[in-house]
């Protein structure tokens, strides 16, 4: 199916340099998600669990940008970087295998008292910080969702909590596994999950929605993609019954030696939420096409788009801010795209 909207431009393109510093003197790159500050007034940057996946003490954090924007250009100014602590004061670890406090941070939501939920992938969970990154609380999941012993059940390695946003009522955070869980198929499954927790009864348990994969049987057979090459990466609100998620799969620049480097769907698309558990998804956003559009080649696209966030507002059009995730890795630079909208 096309996308629905086809006057979407691409409107600016952003490279942070792979090696740029943060303010605790390791790299920037591997950001999980974007999110404006409050009245729109400042960036602030998700990384994930830090260099090679996991297997590198890191201790993660979150950063704020100020960013200056003109019609076609914009520029990012790093003011701080702030490491997460739990509630005892003691820094998290990325590290995937550990005896201590960890977490793979992915998705980022601030709430109308200025503090932030994250989630978590390795639970998974949402944890709830303060502006200096002390841990304040964590939403837990159903118990379904805990990985058992066999990992016949719970959320599959690697594709737990992903997207976050909060809902335009202030209240309610929707919360995106990246892929179904080990009782829905795993990788190869046909649906993932959506939850919606309201922050004022943090103890109430969360609705949840199913929400279809992208189906690699409807993809061009040329591009060799295969149903657990895809994955959900983030999510945004339109309105209190209407999200838009990314989705993508795992070919791009960057993507591992050998395999195929032209970017292959990248795409938003508009989920509307029904009361019996059931969504309707509708494609939005081509972000190769768009990309395209404005002269960029497939070989130019990162792999791992994983923010989605709605930017300022400017002649009677809104913004979609999107950012590629470079693994932390030194030779791939961290990508911004602009997207301007209807």
């Amino acid at each position: 199916m096309e996308p629905i909207l086809t006057t979407a431009v691409l409107t600016a393109f952003t490279v942070i340099s792979a090696t740029a510093p943060d303010r605790m003197g390791h790299r920037i790159g591997g950001i999980s998600s974007l999110r404006w500050g409050e009245n729109r007034r400042g960036m602030m940057a998700l990384p994930d669990r830090g260099y090679l996946d996991g297997m590198v003490d890191y201790v993660p954090r979150f950063h704020e940008f100020e960013v200056i924007e003109t019609e076609k250009e914009t520029s990012w100014k790093l003011l701080r970087t702030v490491p997460f602590r739990d509630m005892e004061g003691e820094f998290f670890s990325g590290l995937a295998k550990t005896t201590s406090t960890h977490i793979d941070p992915e998705g980022l939501a601030i709430v109308p008292d200025g503090t932030l939920y994250v989630t978590d992938e390795y639970i998974p969970a949402v944890y709830h910080f303060d502006r200096e990154g002390r841990m304040l609380g964590r939403l837990m999941p159903p118990k379904d969702y805990i990985p058992d012993e066999k990992e016949e059940i719970g959320r599959t390695e690697n594709r737990g909590f992903e997207g976050l946003c909060l809902m335009p009522d202030g209240r309610r955070l929707a919360v995106l596994l990246q892929g179904p869980l080990a009782q829905d198929g795993g990788r190869e499954g046909a649906y993932t999950r959506l939850l919606l927790y309201d922050v004022l009864k943090p103890d109430e348990p969360p609705r949840e929605y199913r929400v279809a994969m992208p189906s690699a049987a409807q993809q061009p057979p040329e591009q060799g993609l295969k149903q657990k090459d895809f994955a959900f990466n983030e999510v945004e609100a339109v309105s209190n019954n209407s999200l838009l998620l990314l989705e993508r799969s795992n070919r791009g620049k960057g993507h591992k030696p050998g395999g195929r480097a032209a970017a292959a769907y990248k795409r938003v698309v508009w989920v509307d939420i029904n009361d019996d558990g059931s969504t309707t998804k509708t494609p939005y956003l081509d972000i190769v096409k768009i990309a395209g559009e404005a002269g960029m080649e497939p070989q130019e696209l990162g792999v791992k788009f994983e923010s989605l966030a709605w930017g300022r507002s400017a002649g009677g059009k809104r913004s979609l801010w999107l950012a590629v995730d470079n693994d932390f890795k030194s030779d791939v630079d961290t990508q911004l795209f602009r997207i301007s909208v209807p």
